[in-house]
């Protein structure tokens, strides 16, 4: 989406408030609109984060005015592929951030440099767990959308639960989907909803006419502890089904190692249910552009978790991407 000579990437709907602030969406309205009438509360609210939302241009300098509603924010500032800062938000306090080109990138940095993205793109990436907003944008000299060649050519939309999300990464740019995408030049449409990947129609509608040369899809995890398997299934087998007409790559990832892996642990069985469900849809619709991956073999070790057994600390969200990256590029043959 173009605004303001700026490109919004993985956002498909802003709407304008009275005050002229802009608030961004990463999901249709249908798709929050069911968020809304659901029993699922968080779903609306988890719904409604800016995670992985980025204001894209070219140009030397310019203020950016953002603001992150209802709780404290955060924001990734990049030329390229290169971090130059990370600015913490005050919540309901607009903040000026001031981007200016850097002399050692302008004046020493290789020319023949080919990256993922060309360094003279900004990138201001939102954060996770929170809503930013934007206020103005102030350039201070010509500014434009990055042109086709100056971005990845191959986007990833990513749907899953709050590991897709990036939570526990650090920064969001972190992830196991970015750490991935990096791997293999692409760019990443996040979807992840950290609590509430519940695959609802609207949401899988939304997912499937994305723009988006592949699908990673990881399922089941926020499902199995309030939804019979059933119920995982009708609703993994409608997004499956309907998503591989569009005739492009999808990769079904199976939850990954847990304490729900644990004999210990009440939930175990359903866990392993939930695996062999998604296993039955993948050979069900087995088919050359639907691939599948099991992700007990990508989270080999426990040191890849945080305390919760759940989460991927940072150096699993490393290591988790370069596996799946790895898969991708070399058994797939993706990307």
């Amino acid at each position: 989406m173009i605004w303001k000579n700026v490109e919004l990437f993985n956002v498909c709907d802003i709407e304008q408030r009275v005050d002229g602030a802009v608030r961004l969406y990463r999901f249709s309205n249908d798709a929050r609109t069911a968020f809304a009438n659901s029993h699922e509360i968080s779903a609306l609210s988890t719904g409604n984060m800016t995670t992985g939302c980025e204001i894209r241009f070219v140009g030397r300098s310019a203020n950016i005015l953002l603001s992150s509603q209802g709780c404290d924010g955060r924001v990734e500032v990049y030329r390229g592929d290169f971090l130059r800062s990370v600015e913490h938000l005050q919540a309901g306090i607009v903040k000026c951030v001031e981007l200016r080109a850097n002399d050692n990138m302008d004046k020493q940095f290789p020319t023949d440099y080919k990256g993922r993205f060309s360094p003279n793109v900004w990138r201001v990436v939102f954060d996770h767990d929170c809503q930013i907003m934007i206020h103005d944008i102030q350039p201070l000299s010509e500014i434009r959308p990055p042109h086709a060649d100056e971005v990845p050519n191959k986007k990833i939309i990513a749907y899953g639960s709050s590991i897709t999300h990036s939570a526990c990464a650090v920064l969001y740019t972190n992830s196991y989907v970015h750490t991935m995408a990096k791997a293999l030049n692409a760019d990443v449409l996040c979807k992840g909803m950290g609590g509430n990947c519940f695959i609802q129609k609207p949401v899988a509608d939304y997912v499937i006419q994305e723009d988006w040369d592949v699908a990673l899809l990881e399922l089941g995890i926020n499902m199995l502890d309030c939804y019979p398997v059933s119920v995982f299934e009708e609703r993994a087998t409608y997004l499956i089904e309907n998503i591989l007409k569009q005739n492009k790559p999808v990769v079904l990832i199976s939850n990954f190692t847990s304490f729900r892996s644990l004999p210990t642990d009440p939930l175990r069985q359903v866990n392993d249910d939930y695996v062999a469900c998604l296993e039955k849809i993948y050979q069900r619709f087995a088919c050359d552009h639907l691939f599948y991956i099991r992700g007990q073999d990508i989270v080999t070790d426990w040191e890849y978790l945080c305390s919760d057994l759940l989460h991927p600390s940072p150096y699993g969200h490393v290591e988790m991407g370069r596996k799946i990256a790895k898969i991708l590029r070399e058994d797939f043959k993706i990307l």
